[in-house]
């Protein structure tokens, strides 16, 4: 009985020493950058500490204001301002460090309209400038892609048109003088004679896309 006796006394001592280890070692960490509770858990849990001690840590450090979910939302939501990302983008960020629903939709209401609208229109126009060579369709696809990998909701998406570069849509610089008349003619109707491998279908489709 006394050897057992001994053993669960060296047992709960070396717990308690985790116990106080792991916590000034997530003190340290917080000091050098906020953790959510989330953060906070995950990390004791690699450390082997049991629940009943994992909420006692919590609840001590909350008590000192060390831990605020809020505050560490609101770092996020500026970080990722910061990086022009949507809200979307934001969001999920926040879910991802555990931040409680209440507190992501009040940091979401709060962002600034001009600020956010800005950002948008500036990644809108790094990608036009980037995909500035390709076709008005590939353009169109690949911008859109890039705003909704940002973060961006459809509602913003949708009502921001794709500007179209006539020259470079058509192809035009890869046509002759004849081929760029017979796309750019303002007739009603025109016949174009060509011979076998002279461009035609070249020249037709790029008609359409024209009339289009």
């Amino acid at each position: 009985i006394d050897s057992f006796v001994e053993d669960a006394r060296i047992a709960l001592l070396l717990q308690n020493e985790k116990v106080i280890e792991s916590k000034i070692e997530i003190i340290k960490k917080i000091t050098r950058r906020p953790l959510s509770e989330k953060d906070i858990v995950e990390f004791l849990k690699t450390k082997e500490i049991d629940k009943i001690h994992i909420n006692e840590i919590l609840g001590s450090l909350k008590r000192i204001g060390l831990v605020n979910d809020e505050y560490v939302g609101e770092l996020i939501v500026e970080s990722m301002l910061s990086k022009k990302k949507g809200r979307l983008e934001i969001v999920k960020q926040l879910n991802e460090k555990g931040i409680n629903h209440k507190i992501i939709s009040k940091l979401i209401e709060e962002i600034d309209e001009e600020t956010y609208l800005n950002n948008f229109e500036k990644v809108y126009d790094k990608y036009m400038k980037i995909y500035d060579n390709k076709s008005f369709k590939v353009k169109e696809q690949m911008i859109v892609s890039k705003l909704k990998e940002y973060g961006y909701e459809d509602v913003y998406i949708g009502n921001k048109k794709i500007e179209k570069d006539m020259d470079k849509e058509y192809d035009l610089a890869t046509l002759n003088n004849n081929q760029k008349h017979a796309v750019t003619s303002t007739s009603k109707y025109i016949r174009v004679i060509a011979g076998a491998g002279s461009g035609k279908t070249r020249v037709l489709t790029n008609r359409i896309s024209y009339l289009i």
